[in-house]
């Protein structure tokens, strides 16, 4: 019976951790990033004793010259980052979005900006708590610099890369993605099931206890 609620407790743990971004997220370590056409690349180093996070572009070739600098740039599991072809535009994301060009940060929308529902929490295990309304990415023009993102909401919005503006008449309902539905459905789900467990657990105990009982008598 243990191991069955230890196996639910972890699908649940799963589930969540697939539907949103977590409440604690690990800092990301140092990796790098060659450009889809070739010609530079991104590295991030993680913070270090004595150092603070930053990225960097660089020249694809033998000098690797510096092309720019990001100072102060931090990643945790939650953020991820897309480029243009070339990395001139380069766009963070995760709880906002941040556009940046040639190593500037040129514009950030906040949740609120393109989420009604900004603050909207799910409870799950131990009081824990996800965010109700997501967006994800899904796409990038590299030669209009436009980075589209669909939210929970149902809505479709473009932005403009060289300045982190949402495009006027760019934004238009699209249906609800019924995977998160599915998603909310199986954590519910879960945590019944985990709940069932427990009781079933401690009333084998219980009834055992009172056999133990019986038969010293």
């Amino acid at each position: 019976m243990k191991k069955l609620t230890v196996i639910l407790l972890v699908l649940c743990l799963l589930a969540v951790s697939g539907l949103s971004v977590g409440a604690d997220l690990e800092p990301r370590g140092s990796f790098e990033e060659v450009s889809r056409d070739g010609t530079r690349i991104f590295r991030y180093y993680a913070r270090e004793e004595g150092r603070e996070p930053f990225a960097a572009v660089y020249n694809n070739n033998e000098q690797q010259s510096l092309v720019y600098r990001i100072e102060g740039f931090f990643l945790d599991s939650g953020w991820r980052v897309y480029f243009s072809d070339d990395m001139s535009h380069l766009v963070k994301g995760s709880f906002g979005i941040s556009f940046y060009v040639n190593g500037s940060r040129v514009g950030h929308a906040e949740r609120y900006d393109f989420i009604d529902n900004y603050n909207g929490r799910l409870p799950c295990e131990f009081g824990s708590l996800i965010w109700a309304v997501n967006w994800r990415k899904t796409g990038l023009n590299s030669d209009t610099l436009q980075f589209t993102i669909d939210t929970d909401e149902g809505r479709t919005i473009v932005f403009d890369m060289t300045s982190g503006e949402i495009l006027p008449n760019t934004t238009q309902n699209t249906p609800t993605s019924t995977t998160d539905w599915w998603l909310y459905i199986t954590i519910a789900i879960v945590i019944i099931a985990f709940i069932a467990g427990e009781v079933i657990y401690f009333t084998v105990i219980k009834n055992r206890l009172k056999e133990k009982e019986e038969q010293k008598q």
